[in-house]
């Protein structure tokens, strides 16, 4: 179970995000968080710099509004947190393989927000991205501005990419638990 892993339990600030157009919904592992009072927080278009995401703190019931993509995210009157004080982030993926490489939407909002890892891969947080099985692909281009992930969250599997320099390490989870 997702919530009995050394991961999640070690961490306390977790960015999440709503799903939309099929994206894995993302909302059981936010009830996972809240439910073992740890915090979650929404990416929000930041209102300082062009294509540059904040994660603002999300309680239940907090209400939402829509940003200029139609996306749900947390009224701009929630303080953000530092990026780099988040322990992970989960973010939707198109495709995906072992190599850490992602495909996300193609805006480059979350290369853009986390491009500081490529300085320092052993910064936090921790980018998991959460994508369905059938996503993954063999091998994916990259170009040198493309933050790689750590591991994905499917279905099936956890995958480890990038932790503590080991490659492709599976660990079998219930990822909805």
């Amino acid at each position: 179970m997702l919530v009995e892993n050394p991961i999640f339990r070690e961490c306390q600030h977790f960015g999440c995000y709503l799903a939309v157009d099929g994206e894995f919904d993302c909302a059981p592992i936010i009830e996972a968080i809240w439910s073992n009072q740890k915090n979650c927080y929404l990416p929000a278009l930041s209102s300082v710099q062009e294509r540059l995401l904040e994660f603002l703190i999300y309680r239940r019931n907090d209400p939402l509004i829509a940003n200029r993509y139609q996306i749900l995210e947390p009224e701009k009157n929630t303080p953000a947190m530092p990026n780099k004080n988040l322990d992970i982030i989960f973010l939707p993926l198109v495709g995906f393989d072992l190599q850490g490489h992602r495909l996300g939407m193609g805006s480059g909002y979350y290369d853009k927000t986390f491009e500081f890892i490529l300085k320092n891969p052993k910064e936090k947080p921790r980018l998991i991205g959460l994508a369905f099985a059938d996503q993954q692909v063999e091998e994916l281009p990259s170009d040198p501005w493309d933050v790689p992930i750590s591991g994905v969250l499917t279905e099936k599997d956890f995958l480890i990419f990038r932790d503590n320099g080991q490659r492709g390490q599976v660990l079998t989870v219930d990822p909805l638990a």
